[in-house]
């Protein structure tokens, strides 16, 4: 058991060392703060099936835009967690995104296919804009109706605590 907690450690600084020479810088040195953005940047993205999106398509749903990648043990942690927010959110309301970051977007794929999750997962077609771009993950934004970054989550997230439903809710009704 402690064998078990010690691998567990080793790979969570691991992937935590990995995270911050792979993932994207901001391209200023200066992370945004959700409270310093007026809206969602541009962000356009692809689907397995390598049709594109563009995050303003959502304009009028809260969007729940969650930042991951295959190797990341945090990200794989919270995922049943985003798997039964997405199974009972109201997708006339609310829109949950899933950027993967993995360099390789098949291995997306296989992750997603073998794990027998059906939640959207996209690619980014180019850089992340620097509000998006985070210096680890899971990252979780949340987006208004009226495509105003109103929050973020860094690290693993709970999305069925009542605190996290709460901040979508709120989204839902913030101008």
């Amino acid at each position: 058991m402690k064998k078990n907690i010690n691998y567990l450690l080793v790979a969570f600084i691991t992937a935590a060392i990995i995270s911050a020479f792979v993932l994207p810088q901001p391209q200023n040195s200066k992370q945004a703060e959700p409270e310093n953005i007026k809206s969602a940047p541009s962000l356009k993205m692809k689907d397995k099936d390598g049709a594109e999106i563009q995050l303003k398509d959502f304009t009028g749903k809260v969007v729940v835009l969650n930042l991951w990648a295959s190797w990341c043990p945090p990200c794989i942690a919270e995922m049943p967690s985003l798997q039964k927010f997405h199974d009972q959110m109201d997708t006339d309301e609310v829109e949950l995104i899933m950027l993967s970051l993995d360099r390789d977007f098949d291995k997306s794929i296989a992750f997603m296919n073998r794990k027998a999750y059906n939640m959207p997962y996209y690619k980014p077609v180019s850089p992340l804009p620097s509000p998006f771009a985070v210096n680890a993950i899971p990252a979780t934004f949340i987006i208004n109706k009226k495509g105003k970054v109103i929050g973020l989550h860094s690290g693993m997230t709970d999305f069925m605590s009542e605190t996290f439903l709460n901040k979508v809710q709120a989204a839902s009704v913030q101008e």
